[in-house]
């Protein structure tokens, strides 16, 4: 994910942490591994923030939670919005039915692609 990397490391650099270039891409990779890749990247950057000072080390947690906020909660669904042509509100109505019947599990996870599925045309015979 190239844009975690670049917000990332554009963080990093007003914050003043060294390597900052290092540690966004770091993130920007890691953002691939499900749940743990995100807290494993911002490890090394919070390590390398208390080396300067304590509230370097808080001002870089905030910026970890902060952009992989912005992914989770704006950059993905305008992707998927973008790539499967549904509307956010269709979607979220998509979600949560399927979280309901599908006990959250693989119904939020792929509501995005089962309704991308259910909007495509019947092929033709």
């Amino acid at each position: 994910m190239a844009l975690i990397a670049a917000m990332t490391t554009v963080g990093l650099s007003l914050i003043g942490v060294q390597l900052a270039i290092t540690l966004g891409i770091l993130a920007g990779i890691l953002t691939f591994v499900p749940y743990i890749g995100s807290i494993v990247s911002a490890v090394p950057a919070i390590l390398i923030a208390l080396t300067q000072n304590s509230q370097s080390a808080l001002y870089v947690v905030l910026l970890y939670v902060g952009v992989h906020i912005v992914e989770g909660y704006v950059l993905v669904p305008l992707m998927q919005k973008k790539m499967v042509h549904v509307a956010g509100a269709d979607l979220g109505g998509a979600s949560a039915a399927r979280g309901a019947f599908w006990d959250l599990g693989p119904g939020i996870g792929d509501a995005a692609r089962r309704r991308g599925v259910d909007r495509c045309p019947a092929p033709l015979r």
